[in-house]
C-alpha cells in the first residue's frame, strides 16, 4: 500500500500536477512558434524576442529553488496553488499586452508562477506515492511533457492563424483553472518538518546572477562586447555567483544545500538537464523562425513541419524510455539520447531551402527521440538520488538546470544572428546564422552525453533511499564533528 492512500483520489493528484507541467511545456513550445507573429504584431526585433522567451526562463530558473524551499516550509499544496494563480495572471497580461515591454513583463510574471507551481509538482508526486507507484506516477508526469511538446506546434499554429498571437496565452487559462480546482480538492498537504528559515540573501544573489548573465549575453551585441555596460553585467554576474556560494556555505538554512551535490549521479543529472535544454530551446527558437521567415511557411504549416520531432518525443517518453532504462540503465539511455540529439542537430545545421522534407523529418524525428530519452531519465535520476526530506530542493534544482540551459541557449542564439533592433528579421540573417547556432547546440549536447556516460551508474535509479539518506547523514555528521 503506498502513501497515496492518505489522499482521497491519487489519480486526480497526478492530473493536477501533470497539468502544471503540461502548461509549462506548452507555453514554451507555442511561444517559440509565435515569435514571428509577435514580431510583426508588436514591431520588435531579435533582442526583444529573446527577452520574450528568456524573461520567462530566467525568472523560472532564479525562483524555482525558492519555490521548492517555500513548499517544504509552508506546504507544497499551498505554494502549488499560489503558483497556479500567478501563472494565470501572467498569461492574461501577455494576452492583452500592447507592447513588447508589457509582454516581457507578463512573461516574467508567468515565469514566477511556473517556478512556484512546477517546483512543487514533482515533490507532491514524491510525497504522495512510494515504491513502484512512484515510478509509474513519475512516468505519467514525464509523459505529459511529451504530450505538450506533441500538440504544441500544430495547435499553436492553428491558434495563431485563426485568432492571432494573443490566443496562445489565452489558451492556458482554462487548463490553469482546472489544475487549481483539482489541486485544491485532492492534493494532500505535505512539508518538511525540519525546514529552516528562508534564505533571502541567497535568493537575491541567484536572481542578480541570472539577470546579469542574461543582460550581458542578450545586449552585448548591441552595446559592444568591450563596452562598460557589458563588462559591468558580467562582473556583477561573477560577484553574485561568488556571493551565492559563500552564502550557501555559511548559512544554517541555505536555499541550496551544497552537500546535495555529494551525489555524483544527481549532479550529473542536473548538468545533463542544462545541456539537454540548451540544445532543445536553441533549436526551438531558431528553427520556427527559419521556417516562417526563410521558407515563408504559415504558422500552421510550420507547426506541421515540427510534428516529427513532437511525435518522436511523445511516443518515446510515454512508451519506451522507462523500459529502456529498466533494461540498460540510465547511463546508456541518457548517453545514447543526447548523442542522437547531437548528431541530428549537426544534420539540421546543414538545412537549406533545397533540403527535402524527408531529410528534415528524419532529423526532427531523431531529435525528438534523443531528447525524450534524456529528459525523462535525468528527471528520474534526480528524484531517486534525493533524500525524501530534500524532495522540494532536488526537484527545484533539476528544473532550475533545465531552465538555465534554455536561458543560455536562447541568449546565445541572439548574439550569433547579428540583427538586433529592427522590426523584421532578414531571411539572409537567419539562413546564415542558423548553421553556427546549431553547431554550438550540437557540441553542448555531445558534452552532456560524455558526462552521462562517465558519471551515471547502471543502478542510479535503484539506489536505496535509506542508503542515500545515510550517506548524507554520515557526511554531515563528519563535517560537524570536524
Amino acid at each position: 500500500m503506498d502513501r497515496s492512500d492518505r489522499n482521497g483520489n491519487a489519480r486526480l493528484v497526478i492530473v493536477a500536477t501533470s497539468l502544471a507541467t503540461f502548461i509549462g511545456i506548452l507555453d514554451s513550445s507555442i511561444v517559440n512558434l509565435g515569435l514571428h507573429a509577435i514580431q510583426g504584431g508588436l514591431h520588435v526585433g531579435i533582442s526583444m524576442l529573446q527577452w520574450v522567451v528568456d524573461a520567462y526562463n530566467f525568472v523560472y530558473a532564479a525562483f524555482i529553488l525558492t519555490g521548492g524551499a517555500l513548499g517544504d516550509r509552508y506546504g507544497r499544496k499551498r505554494i502549488f496553488l499560489l503558483g497556479t494563480g500567478i501563472l494565470g495572471v501572467g498569461s492574461l497580461v501577455c494576452a492583452v499586452a500592447p507592447s513588447g515591454a508589457v509582454l516581457v513583463a507578463g512573461r516574467a510574471i508567468s515565469g514566477l508562477g511556473a517556478a512556484l507551481q512546477l517546483s512543487t509538482s514533482l515533490a507532491i508526486v514524491r510525497a504522495t506515492f512510494d515504491g513502484a507507484a512512484l515510478t509509474r506516477a513519475v512516468a505519467v508526469w514525464i509523459s505529459v511533457n511529451g504530450l505538450a511538446v506533441g500538440i504544441g506546434p500544430p495547435v499553436g499554429g492553428l491558434l495563431i492563424d485563426s485568432f492571432g498571437w494573443p490566443s496562445i496565452f489565452y489558451v492556458a487559462l482554462p487548463f490553469l483553472a482546472l489544475a487549481g480546482w483539482l489541486g485544491a480538492r485532492h492534493i494532500h498537504e505535505s512539508r518538511d518538518p525540519n525546514a529552516g528559515r528562508l534564505d533571502l540573501p541567497g535568493q537575491v544573489a541567484a536572481v542578480l546572477a541570472l539577470a546579469a548573465l542574461c543582460i550581458g549575453l542578450i545586449e552585448a551585441p548591441t552595446w559592444g562586447w568591450a563596452s562598460a555596460r557589458t563588462v559591468i553585467a558580467f562582473v556583477v554576474f561573477a560577484l553574485a555567483v561568488a556571493g551565492f556560494i559563500v552564502r550557501e556555505r555559511t548559512t544554517s538554512s541555505p536555499m541550496l544545500p551544497l552537500g546535495i551535490f555529494a551525489s555524483a549521479p544527481l549532479s550529473a543529472s542536473v548538468v545533463g538537464a542544462v545541456c539537454m535544454t540548451f540544445g532543445w530551446y536553441t533549436f526551438l527558437f531558431v528553427f520556427p523562425l527559419y521556417l516562417q521567415v526563410v521558407l515563408g511557411y504559415s504558422p500552421p504549416r510550420a507547426g506541421v513541419e515540427l510534428l516529427p520531432m513532437s511525435i518522436g518525443f511523445f511516443v518515446v517518453s510515454a512508451m519506451l524510455t522507462a523500459r529502456l532504462v529498466s533494461r540498460f540503465g540510465p547511463r546508456v539511455v541518457v548517453g545514447v539520447g543526447m548523442s542522437l540529439a547531437a548528431v541530428c542537430l549537426l544534420g539540421a545545421a546543414g538545412f537549406s531551402p533545397d533540403t527535402s522534407y524527408a531529410t528534415t523529418a528524419l532529423q526532427l524525428l531523431g531529435m525528438g527521440v534523443g531528447f525524450a530519452l534524456a529528459a525523462g531519465t535525468v528527471s528520474n535520476v534526480a528524484v531517486a538520488e534525493a533524500p525524501s526530506e530534500r524532495a522540494g530542493v532536488a526537484s527545484g534544482l533539476l528544473n532550475a538546470g533545465r531552465m538555465l540551459g534554455a536561458t543560455l541557449g536562447v541568449a546565445i542564439v541572439g548574439t550569433m544572428l547579428g540583427e538586433r533592433r529592427g522590426s523584421s528579421i532578414p531571411a539572409a540573417t537567419l539562413s546564415q546564422g542558423m548553421r553556427p547556432v546549431l553547431l554550438v547546440a550540437a557540441c553542448v549536447e555531445a558534452a552532456g552525453a560524455v558526462l552521462a556516460i562517465a558519471v551515471l551508474r547502471r543502478d542510479s535509479l535503484t539506489t536505496k533511499r535509506t542508503a542515500s539518506v545515510d550517506r548524507r547523514t554520515v557526511s554531515q555528521s563528519t563535517r560537524e564533528s570536524a
